[in-house]
């Protein structure tokens, strides 16, 4: 029927389907509304939860690598520190070895100096009694 045909109870039933349909509509728009909402509110969520188990990771490594750094750090320079202890040890024992053999050798000297002396007054001694 026509609108002019209609009485006015029809009219006014046809108002109020309009109107229920309308608020059916809304609504169903507002649930939908919200649960895009929602689903954004659980992606941001997770988003975070997950940046938050990197930045935790990534704190983590971090951690061990510096750990692991120090460590060799430390190795390198006890490593060093020995080395430079036994090179110590090597120049003093060749110096001192060096030092015993010019010891010796001055000795050796000495007594060579010495025995010559003895030998040149027995020899001045033979030479004057002749």
């Amino acid at each position: 029927g026509s609108l002019d045909e209609m009485s006015l109870n029809e009219l006014q039933e046809r108002l109020v389907l309009l109107k229920l349909r309308e608020m059916r509509e809304l609504k169903e728009k507002r649930q939908k509304i919200n649960s895009k909402r929602e689903s954004k509110r659980e992606d941001l969520t997770m988003r975070q939860k997950r940046l938050e188990r990197l930045r935790k990771n990534k704190a983590v490594y971090s951690e061990k690598r510096r750990a692991a750094e120090h460590e060799a750090a430390v190795k390198r320079e006890e490593s060093a520190r020995t080395r430079r202890e036994k090179e110590v040890v090597s120049v003093h024992t060749r110096l001192s070895g060096a030092r015993e053999r010019k010891r010796a050798e001055a000795l050796r000297l000495a007594r060579d100096l010495e025995t010559r002396k003895v030998a040149k007054t027995f020899l001045e001694a033979d030479a004057a009694r002749q």
